[in-house]
C-alpha cells in the first residue's frame, strides 16, 4: 500500500490501526512478515496482532517460477561454446486475493481484489555446478 502512495487515517494526526491475519498459504511466512513492516513503515497504519480497526486478509492463489533466461559455458582450452544451455535466470509470479474489512463489522471496505506481481532473479543451479 505504502508504493502506491495510499495513506489511511480519519483526521489530521490520527493514524488508525490494522491486524493481518497469517496469510494463507506463505509456507514460511515471508510474505505476511513483509505486508506487516512495509505498512508499519508507511506511516498511515499502526500494526496489532489483534484488535486492529481494519483487518487486512490476504490469500495467495498462485506462484509460478518460469526460466527466462539461459547461457552457454565455454570450453576452459579454447574458449569455444559447449553444446549445453544452462539455465540461469527466472521470472517470479505471485497472485494474491486481498480484501480490506472493518474488523467490528466485517463490512469490506476494498476489495477483495487480486494483484499480481513479478520480479526477475539470475541464480546458479548448484546440481550443473557439481556435476560439470
Amino acid at each position: 500500500l505504502y508504493s502506491c502512495g495510499y495513506h489511511a487515517g480519519v483526521g489530521p494526526g490520527s493514524i488508525d490501526t490494522v491486524s493481518i491475519p497469517f496469510i494463507s498459504g506463505d509456507e514460511y511466512g515471508s510474505l505476511t512478515a513483509e505486508l506487516i513492516r512495509q505498512l508499519s513503515s508507511s506511516g498511515g497504519f499502526l500494526y496489532r496482532n489483534d484488535g486492529g480497526h481494519y483487518l487486512l486478509k490476504v490469500k495467495i492463489l498462485s506462484v509460478n517460477n518460469n526460466i527466462i533466461g539461459f547461457r552457454r559455458d565455454r570450453e576452459v582450452t579454447d574458449g569455444s561454446l559447449k553444446e549445453n544451455l544452462r539455465a540461469d535466470e527466472s521470472r517470479q509470479t505471485i497472485v494474491v486475493e486481498a480484501a480490506l474489512l472493518e474488523s467490528s463489522t466485517d463490512k469490506a471496505l476494498w476489495g477483495p481484489k487480486k494483484i499480481t506481481a513479478d520480479v526477475d532473479y539470475d541464480y546458479v543451479d548448484q546440481r550443473r555446478v557439481l556435476n560439470d
